[in-house]
């Protein structure tokens, strides 16, 4: 009951004149409506009632909000049809709150329906199906599709200071950190599983390190190398041993480096992997629908077919359209070429741009890291 008391109050709230006013308003709009047999404009009708009822009786907005309920709800016809020359900028260069007039009126439930957004097919059009007003809006029978090549498309969605790692993410760009240190023993060789440790013994056995000399590194290798033979097969028994030698010797400095890049492009795929999976479910709950993959054919004799991001927006596409005109106070499909942007300035009005995590805090799942990086090892050494 307190919901529906409440909803009654915001109604009232936006209501700019009482009843016994709008009645006022509605006998004198009457009499004009006959007298000029539709041949006045909107302004012309906000002129004449502001004559007739005196200079500074109704504030400008009040006398708008008279007229527009007149032929809204008297009439039953949409005020703009009478706009004339005046149509697009009428509301927005003349009233502070474009939408509550049109919400107070009944106009939005009335006029901005669907159909605002559509271009039905016709002779002068030359189209046999319905396009929307939005070049990323594809309708398919009952259902709206936002359309997208990319998800990078997506990062307008983001803060202008996460924009950049956005972009970077959701293009699934491999280089996030950029090159950073690696130690080898405790990111890389502690985190080589068995499968791993043999792949890369039988490289070394496969690549004849095996005989090759030491650098005579001091100490460790003495007692394990007591007649100078190098490198022996069975040393690649005791992993702490070989561990040590590919770090240290100037034979395996290759390999050492190879494991370190194999490593550091482990750590940026599962950070990649993680904030692509995190930041997808920040633009799921403002789309409202998780994307498909599609694929439009060609029209072109041997041209290619593309694939395709579709979000279901059927649920949420004149949401955000009435949303938008109450945040910026403009009609959205006279300012936006794309529904994306729809959502992009919305957020933007309302304060709820998405972000992305600190970088300069951010460390992926250590248990992917390693998982990746044996991935990598068996599949790229």
């Amino acid at each position: 009951m307190g919901f529906f008391i409440l909803n009654q109050y915001l109604l009232i709230k936006q209501i700019m004149l009482e009843p016994q006013e709008l009645k006022l308003f509605n006998k004198i709009l009457s009499k004009l409506f006959k007298k000029y047999d539709d041949g006045y404009s909107i302004p012309d009708y906000i002129s004449e009632v502001d004559e007739l009822l005196g200079s500074d009786s109704y504030s400008h907005e009040e006398i708008m909000f008279g007229v527009f309920n007149f032929f809204t709800n008297v009439l039953g016809e949409d005020p703009f049809d009478y706009a004339g020359y005046e149509e697009d900028n009428l509301l927005r260069n003349n009233v502070s709150d474009p939408y509550k007039i049109l919400n107070g009126t009944g106009w939005i439930d009335k006029y901005f329906t669907l159909d605002t957004f559509i271009i039905q097919p016709s002779k002068e059009n030359k189209r046999k199906v319905p396009k929307s007003v939005y070049g990323d809006i594809q309708i398919e029978g009952n259902k709206i599709y936002l359309i997208c090549d990319n998800y990078e498309e997506l990062s307008i969605l983001f803060h202008d200071d996460d924009r950049d790692t956005a972009e970077r993410v959701l293009s699934g760009d491999p280089d996030i950190y950029g090159w950073f240190d690696v130690d080898f023993d405790s990111d890389v060789w502690d985190n080589l599983d068995e499968k791993s440790l043999q792949h890369i013994k039988e490289y070394i056995i496969e690549n004849n390190f095996i005989g090759r000399q030491f650098d005579g590194v001091p100490g460790r290798y003495d007692e394990d190398d007591p007649y100078g033979d190098g490198l022996r097969e069975d040393m690649l028994l005791d992993n702490d041993l070989l561990g040590e030698l590919i770090e240290n010797e100037s034979m395996f400095g290759n390999l050492a480096l190879e494991l370190k890049n194999l490593y550091r492009w482990a750590y940026e795929s599962a950070a990649e992997s993680e904030l692509h999976g995190d930041m997808m479910k920040e633009v799921i709950s403002v789309i409202g629908s998780k994307p498909e993959w599609d694929m439009v054919k060609s029209k072109k004799e041997g041209g290619s077919d593309k694939h395709i991001l579709k979000f279901d927006v059927t649920d949420k596409f004149m949401e955000y359209n009435i949303n938008y005109l109450e945040c910026q106070g403009e009609f959205p499909q006279d300012n936006e070429y794309y529904f994306l942007n729809v959502i992009e300035v919305l957020l933007d009005c309302e304060g709820e741009m998405l972000r992305t995590p600190d970088m300069g805090y951010f460390y992926p799942n250590h248990i992917k890291v390693e998982e990746y990086f044996n991935d990598n090892v068996l599949g790229n050494l």
